[in-house]
């Protein structure tokens, strides 16, 4: 049995007609495209809040990993970065806080060492973990194998 909606086909169909490619092979989506593809009585206003809310989530964890770390580092003189990680809704947040990084500076060639080098992503559910995503992209992967693979 299918994992993948008839909600998903529906919008796979949608969307086709829009994905018109330059010379490099890159499309863009026509900026309304997520907004019209809600399900009735889900606004884009709703979704910007939520997004909104997500991203507050994840500065405020920066924010405090960054003063917790701080003193964990302080008393761990062995250990080069903090890190943590958590849900956020379907998402899931990683961030680094990095004791010392050092990196050439593009202005003047010169090493330096940026103290509290901080990286952090966001990653939405989508991933061949879940079932819809992993039959879609093995689908991908049939089709593609059967016109380039000689």
């Amino acid at each position: 049995m299918s994992k993948v909606t008839e909600r998903v086909k529906t919008l796979a169909a949608s969307l086709k007609p829009g994905i018109v490619f330059d010379e490099a092979g890159t499309a863009k989506l026509a900026d309304d495209a997520f907004a019209a593809s809600l399900p009735e009585g889900l606004s884009i206003d709703l979704v910007r809040k939520s997004q909104h809310a997500v991203l507050d989530f994840a500065d405020a964890a920066t924010s405090a990993l960054g003063d917790v770390g701080l003193d964990f580092l302080k008393k761990n003189t062995d250990v080069k970065s903090v890190s943590l990680s958590g849900k956020a809704g379907i998402d899931v947040l990683n961030i680094e806080i990095e004791r010392g990084k050092s990196y050439r500076n593009p202005q003047t060639g010169a090493q330096a060492v940026k103290y509290g080098a901080t990286s952090a992503s966001l990653k939405t559910g989508v991933g061949s973990g879940r079932g819809a995503f992993k039959e879609i992209t093995t689908e991908i992967n049939e089709k593609f194998t059967s016109v380039f693979s000689s």
